[in-house]
């Protein structure tokens, strides 16, 4: 297989105008939280969780493909697919097109690591941003709030609020 297949980037950058239009428009709330064809302005209030979202994604995708590419693979640049409305998040995710295989399975392992570690770097500074920026509270009588469950939460919103006390 040819490693050096030229790249024709127009459906992944139609696909990738389009994520960000669906993500926008699932961040903003709108088909929930408002109509958006009597208050269209208000579907610029998903500009930050589409921002978040897909520098999390993108940055994902391309720790995937800057590490394929140094290790002499041909990859695709990613493929965004995005959800239409009215779905919760705006995106399916991505994807990048392995057109040749790994050299041996340490790369392998290596393309396939990159991939999250990469998004961690944007996303670690994006839950601390997010913690900084909300406030404990009181949950309502019968109401439930839960934070997650895994150790890097539990550790950052240690790190944010200290102990937060029952209720």
């Amino acid at each position: 297989v040819d490693v050096h297949v030229p790249s024709k980037p127009r459906t992944n950058i139609i696909l990738f105008a389009l994520t960000v239009l669906s993500t926008i428009i699932a961040g903003s709330g709108a088909f929930f939280a408002f109509n958006p064809l009597t208050d269209p302005r208000r579907i610029l209030d998903g500009m930050p969780f589409a921002f978040t979202l897909l520098a999390i994604l993108g940055t994902h995708e391309f720790g995937h493909y800057f590490t394929a590419r140094a290790y002499g693979a041909s990859v695709s640049l990613p493929y965004f697919i995005p959800a239409p409305p009215p779905f919760l998040f705006g995106t399916l995710g991505a994807v990048i097109r392995m057109r040749s295989p790994a050299r041996d399975r340490n790369s392998l392992f290596d393309i396939a690591a990159a991939g999250p570690l990469a998004g961690l770097v944007i996303a670690l500074p994006a839950l601390w941003l997010g913690l900084s920026w909300s406030h404990v509270a009181a949950v309502p009588e019968g109401g439930t709030m839960a934070f997650g469950d895994s150790l890097i939460m539990r550790l950052m919103t240690w790190l944010v609020f200290g102990r937060i006390p029952d209720g």
